[in-house]
């Protein structure tokens, strides 16, 4: 039995690098490389935004706080705007983003939202999930509708494993 597991994920392993290695191959990546070079800061500050902590109303000794509580805290950042250069690389136009401290949904959180997120029903889904989840960052800032649903879909996303799988034992 370990023997087929260890078979099976081989070839799964040899088919997607094979697929990627397809894709890969047949994309044209010089204008993505070209873009990082001509816009490196821009990029920089876009592969920060997620490990770093941007507004005055969490720190670290926040984060720290909320992990101890709450064991699994995550940081969902909503940009609305991101920031604007003009030629010169200047900075015409700070971005405007907000973040928030999520904790990871427990069983009876799970048991409240699957069902309003199987049945669509958003509105009560999104207030549900903000009010149990939502522990820290710029609350005021979800009276913004973008910024609400911003922070509405990932938390959607949070209700779902990344992975599961079945086997027989």
């Amino acid at each position: 039995m370990k023997k087929s597991i260890g078979i099976l994920l081989t070839c799964l392993l040899v088919l997607v690098a094979g697929v990627t290695a397809s894709i890969l191959s047949s994309v044209d990546i010089t204008p993505a490389i070209d873009y990082m070079a001509n816009n490196s800061r821009e990029v920089i500050s876009m592969a920060a935004i997620p490990a770093g902590v941007i507004t005055s109303s969490i720190t670290p000794e926040i984060i720290q706080d909320l992990k101890v509580k709450y064991k699994h805290v995550k940081l969902v950042t909503v940009v609305v705007e991101p920031e604007e250069k003009d030629k010169d690389g200047k900075v015409i136009s700070e971005a405007e983003q907000y973040q928030f401290v999520v904790r990871r949904p427990d069983r009876s959180h799970i048991k409240m939202l699957l069902p309003l997120a199987k049945d669509r029903k958003i509105d009560e889904f999104a207030d549900k999930a903000i009010k149990n989840l939502v522990v820290g960052g710029d609350i005021d800032a979800l009276e913004d509708g973008i910024v609400y649903m911003g922070v509405v879909s990932k938390l959607e996303k949070m209700i779902a494993p990344a992975a599961t799988f079945l086997a027989n034992a």
